[in-house]
């Protein structure tokens, strides 16, 4: 495999966090935390302040298009510019419409005109079509380790294509699903996945393991 790239750690709810978590997480070399928004925003806006506040991380604000053009605009033009210059980027940041404001804007399911960011899951798009983005982000939609496994090979195939554009992605493992014998071995040390065992994306032994039948 190519060089593989950094991750950032993936944060479900906000309000799971504190300052210990992310000194930890800085230790273990992460750079990038993500989190996700736009259930209660008066609530986890005040906590991402404070978070941001206290370290030096960088932050990248999932809105998953939960919010409105309006609300967006208005939370966005009310940040405190330090708070803003530690966001990394805003995903999906509405649920309709076309932002007039310009800002970190990333497109991953709904299609900003203006966001010049593209948030890419190979299993459900060629990355060679998002070439044209200023930032390509990898990651995966919190599929089996297998899925995770070609998600980070495309990435770095996509990188070593493009040097320039090399990123801190979203590739390390989650525990989305419950532990089984792949998982078990697709461990993410630190912002890096550690290497599965075998030939091409790894899992030999697990991959063996399976009654395989053949379907006509």
């Amino acid at each position: 495999m190519q060089t593989q790239p950094r991750s950032h750690r993936l944060v479900f709810d906000i309000e799971e966090l504190n300052t210990d978590l992310l000194r930890h997480w800085s230790e273990q070399g992460f750079s990038h935390i993500k989190v996700k928004m736009g259930r209660n925003l008066i609530a986890e806006t005040n906590i991402l302040v404070q978070m941001i506040y206290s370290t030096t991380l960088l932050w990248r604000v999932d809105f998953n298009a939960r919010i409105g053009l309006e609300e967006f605009t208005l939370w966005w033009t009310s940040l405190d510019p330090a708070v803003k210059a530690r966001i990394d980027f805003v995903e999906d940041p509405v649920r309709a419409g076309e932002l007039k404001i310009s800002g970190p804007w990333a497109n991953d399911w709904s299609k900003q005109a203006r966001a010049q960011i593209r948030v890419v899951k190979p299993a459900r798009e060629r990355s060679e079509e998002v070439a044209q983005f200023e930032r390509v982000i990898f990651t995966h939609g919190l599929d089996h380790p297998l899925g995770q496994a070609t998600s980070l090979w495309a990435a770095a195939r996509f990188y070593s294509q493009h040097p320039r554009k090399s990123e801190v992605c979203g590739l390390a493992a989650t525990d989305f699903f419950k532990p089984d014998e792949f998982s078990k071995v697709w461990s993410c040390e630190g912002p890096r996945m550690k290497p599965t065992a075998g030939f091409g994306f790894g899992f030999d032994e697990q991959l063996n393991a399976i009654a395989w039948e053949q379907v006509l």
